[in-house]
């Protein structure tokens, strides 16, 4: 019997406006950029040009930085910033 694998939902970045209002394709161009080393290039394909991203892997990776910054003491369980 064959093992099922579920297939990523992979979203040009050119087009991840068309399925997600946050964040812009500039904000996530950025996030690209100066993210290589959080754990963001899970989410992250390559094929030649054109840069797909991985819609799961990415709110995984946007919900591990939120609890990150909970354990730092940078923002509070409730979601608010502490200064």
């Amino acid at each position: 019997m064959q093992e099922s694998r579920k297939t990523p939902h992979l979203i040009p970045l050119v087009k991840w406006n068309e399925f997600h209002n946050w964040p812009n394709t500039a904000g996530l161009r950025y996030l690209i950029q100066k993210h290589h080393n959080s754990g963001l290039q899970e989410a992250i394909r390559r094929v030649g040009r054109k840069i797909l991203i991985d819609e799961a892997k990415f709110f995984e990776w946007i919900d591990h930085q939120s609890v990150k910054e909970v354990s730092r003491g940078e923002i509070s369980p409730a979601g608010t910033k502490l200064t």
